[in-house]
């Protein structure tokens, strides 16, 4: 009962939040999610700064992430351990019409929000409190609060803070439990008018008077994705397709990633007279991947890499007497490149489909023995096209 009364105070905290913000003029009129801002203003850039513990929230990551997809033509993520509450009002040429976001989730006892309309000059500012700290209720209560906030400043401007009254929200925030006050030269918060607000505060704090902090790092976070995959390749002219079964391990930071796989060669046989072939494998690969978003939920990208198979071949008899060789393996290196689209299945999971040439370094073939020299039973392609369907969760 106590966890349902907790979650139902949650929830009516978010949908107020969010009322609020759809009752601004500058609001669009067809409601807050689905609906494009009333201004003419081109979607833009979104730079999320995330204050958090070394593994920097992925989870928060994913929600937030597709709640402002619709938003913004673009979205960087970095992940600082502490906030430098200057980074929150210093301009950054990196977009000059950038919306930055900052979400402070190192308290466990409450989520600080900042974004800021850089081109405008304009700010929201907004305290979550929470009740058992980061869990899935809560990111999912704090993702809509991200995106009404970021919706506000592209719709409404007028209705936000300015510069001074940001500053003044954010000084009145209490410190982190692990570091102590800093002594400050800033006159004490004003109280509100009586029309509500938040007071002005002080452009400017004084040199000297700020807590020394770490500068945010430019690097996104890293992200890992673990799954299960099939393959279908061409293979030679006797045997036409191959397939496979596997696992794969993806390692990324934002467009960048790196991806390792291992599968198994379903068996294929070849028949023939007066001998044929039998074959199976297991083969490694890895690579690298370089990809963009291309849609709220689509993911399009390409990359390289290479790879080793250990291949089992047993010759088999035909119709005519014939003296087989004895099973054997041996080890065949190959290169890869590919093309491949995801598809965001909700916050953890996503469908994987590539498009992937597969070139051999030697080729590979088994002939028959006889008495007027080898003959040919089977050749594989030197370049062997081919499909490979994955289903990957991110941890």
């Amino acid at each position: 009962m106590n966890v349902r009364r907790s979650r139902s105070r949650r929830l009516s905290r978010v949908a107020v939040a969010i009322a609020a913000i759809q009752t601004m003029p500058g609001a669009p009129a067809g409601g807050l999610f689905g609906a494009a801002p009333a201004c003419a203003r081109p979607a833009p850039v979104v730079e999320v700064t995330v204050v958090a513990d070394e593994r920097c929230a992925p989870g928060l990551r994913d929600v937030v992430t597709e709640q402002l997809a619709p938003l913004a033509r673009d979205v960087t993520w970095t992940c600082v351990r502490r906030l430098d509450e200057d980074a929150l009002f210093r301009a950054t040429a990196r977009a000059p019409d950038a919306v930055g976001i900052w979400i402070d989730v190192s308290l466990t006892t409450e989520v600080r929000l900042l974004v800021r309309d850089q081109a405008a000059g304009r700010f929201v500012v907004r305290r979550l409190a929470l009740a058992q700290g980061l869990d899935p209720v809560a990111r999912e209560e704090v993702a809509p609060i991200v995106r009404a906030a970021a919706l506000a400043l592209v719709s409404g401007p007028d209705e936000t803070l300015t510069r001074a009254q940001a500053r003044a929200a954010v000084s009145a925030w209490p410190p982190p439990p692990d570091l102590p006050p800093t002594v400050s030269t800033h006159p004490p918060p004003r109280a509100p008018p009586p029309g509500g607000g938040v007071p002005p505060g002080p452009a400017s704090a004084p040199p000297g008077t700020d807590a020394a902090v770490d500068r945010p790092s430019d690097r996104p976070p890293m992200a890992l994705d673990l799954g299960a995959l099939i393959t279908g390749r061409a293979f030679s002219r006797s045997i036409p397709a191959l397939g496979e079964l596997g696992a794969f391990l993806q390692l990324s930071r934002g467009s960048w990633g790196a991806w390792a796989e291992g599968t198994y060669q379903l068996p294929a046989s070849y028949r023939a007279d007066p001998a044929g072939v039998d074959l199976a494998s297991y083969a490694g690969r890895m690579g690298v991947t370089l990809s963009t978003r291309v849609a709220r939920l689509l993911t399009v990208g390409g990359g390289a890499g290479f790879g080793a198979a250990r291949i089992s071949f047993r010759p088999s008899a035909g119709m005519g007497p014939v003296d087989l060789a004895a099973p054997s393996t041996f080890v065949a290196f190959s290169g890869r490149v590919l093309a491949r689209a995801e598809l965001d299945l909700g916050s953890r999971f996503r469908l994987g489909l590539a498009l992937f040439g597969d070139v051999a370094t030697a080729r590979v073939h088994y002939d028959l023995s006889e008495p007027a020299g080898a003959r040919r039973v089977v050749s594989a392609f030197l370049v062997q096209p081919g499909l490979e369907l994955r289903l990957g969760w991110r941890l």
